[in-house]
């Protein structure tokens, strides 16, 4: 019988509701007077040849691939998986939805602590009833851990995972440098800890590219991704929605972290802890001496009971580039942006941003910083809903009847800041020369 779980979303949207969209052989070199040998990856089939995942990953020799079929795959073998260091690839026949990992309360799905690098991949699977309790990092990583690892994760998707530590979908430690590409992290939970979806610390480095974060809860802070320990996270062309946590409620960045958050849709998150001790930063939170850098990013809906609707920041540096912030809250002071509410000193950059309400929507604190540069703008984004979202940005050559005053308004050209074969325009065509502010859709 599963155990009782708390802050949980009951029920939870859809993602509709919410309206989110052979190997050629390798030729290995021996030494003098023998001949080069062909390596050929084998395919090891679960359940075909071997019942469980973990009994394919221990018939694997690195270079290997794991194929698991379709279906619900449970109890011992299938969860607690343990890649062994091996740099293979385990990856589902038809994809996330068609090949789950249910946990059923009872330890998470896998366990990465081997050194495993960059080739060591996971591909295509969903996680979901992960649940670890415990102190240390027994109680972190309900779906995921990688401890002193590094392997890659893509099109992967943690679902309704508990942890009472940190990460409830994903923990990342011991200075791995895992990569999570397009996954989607829905509905864990972690209570009291840190990260509802996803906890990195301990020095690690991981990059986190479009995925989508959308109704995690984090009873502390970083309803969906918590940074902390002078960890170096780079968080790019994610979709981070609906996440919750008492301060935090989309992401949470300090103690002495570095991170980077670009192109990046933010809106609709809440701080929700009791004013005015806690509810700092609706969107983003950055403390205890974080350095974040955020470009081209709209950060837009999101609220907090106290301070600092869209971004909070103390005790560090915030540079604030490129970006929209519309229509966030925050009773307090800072509808849009709080610096320095907690009293310890912090310093944060704005240029070429379109923020509501202009400079007099910032708090600034005693002793603290506002530096206002240049290209920054008061007026309404225009926001138009296209193919894959609601933040796109009216133009008449896209067929809208007026331009957002955020075209060809940012610092850089789009292909400077990669964004070239990206679009702000609902017709999808791509961003040309001077780069729009905010979010850019894939084309």
């Amino acid at each position: 019988m599963g155990r009782q779980r708390a802050c949980r979303f009951q029920p939870r949207k859809t993602m509709q509701d919410i309206g989110l969209p052979g190997p050629a052989p390798a030729f290995m070199l021996v030494v003098a007077f023998m001949t080069p040998a062909v390596v050929h990856a084998e395919k090891i089939r679960v359940p075909r040849v071997y019942p469980t995942i973990q009994a394919g990953i221990d018939a694997a020799d690195h270079g290997d691939v794991v194929v698991v079929n379709d279906g619900v795959y449970a109890g011992d073998g299938n969860r607690n998986i343990d890649f062994r260091g091996k740099a293979i690839t385990v990856r589902s026949k038809h994809g996330p939805e068609s090949c789950i990992i249910d946990c059923e309360d009872g330890g998470r799905a896998f366990y990465f602590h081997s050194s495993e690098g960059s080739d060591s991949v996971l591909k295509g699977l969903t996680v979901t009833r992960g649940y670890v309790t415990g102190g240390g990092k027994d109680g972190n990583g309900g779906g995921m851990i990688c401890d002193e690892a590094s392997p890659t994760v893509i099109n992967c998707s943690f679902r309704d995972n508990w942890a009472n530590g940190g990460g409830a979908g994903v923990s990342v430690a011991g200075g791995g440098s895992p990569t999570f590409d397009s996954c989607m992290f829905v509905g864990n939970s972690d209570c009291p800890g840190y990260g509802g979806a996803l906890n990195i610390g301990d020095a690690s480095s991981p990059a986190v590219v479009n995925c989508i974060f959308v109704e995690n809860l984090r009873a502390n802070t970083g309803g969906a991704i918590c940074a902390l320990d002078s960890s170096n996270t780079s968080i790019v062309g994610c979709t981070i929605i609906g996440n919750s946590a008492i301060y935090g409620g989309g992401i949470s960045l300090g103690n002495s972290a570095r991170v980077e958050i670009a192109n990046c849709i933010i809106s609709d998150n809440s701080a929700t802890g009791n004013a005015p001790t806690w509810g700092w930063g609706g969107g983003i939170v950055a403390h205890s001496y974080a350095e974040v850098i955020i470009g081209n990013c709209t950060i837009s809906g999101n609220s907090a009971t106290s301070y600092g609707g869209a971004i909070s920041a103390s005790a560090g540096r915030t540079t604030l580039g490129n970006c929209i912030l519309w229509d966030n809250s925050a009773p307090y002071g800072g509808p849009q942006i709080a610096i320095g509410h907690r009293g310890d000193p912090c310093t944060l950059s704005v240029g070429y941003a379109d923020v509501q309400g202009g400079q007099e929507a910032v708090y600034v604190g005693p002793n603290n910083t506002l530096l206002w540069g240049e290209g920054n703008i008061n007026a309404d984004p225009l926001f138009a809903a296209g193919p894959a979202g609601a933040y796109y940005l009216s133009q008449l050559t896209c067929g809208q009847d007026q331009n957002s005053p955020c075209i060809d308004a940012g610092d850089g050209t789009a292909k400077q800041l990669g964004l070239k074969k990206s679009t702000t325009c609902t017709a999808g065509g791509n961003d040309r020369n001077i780069v729009d502010m905010g979010y850019h859709y894939p084309r």
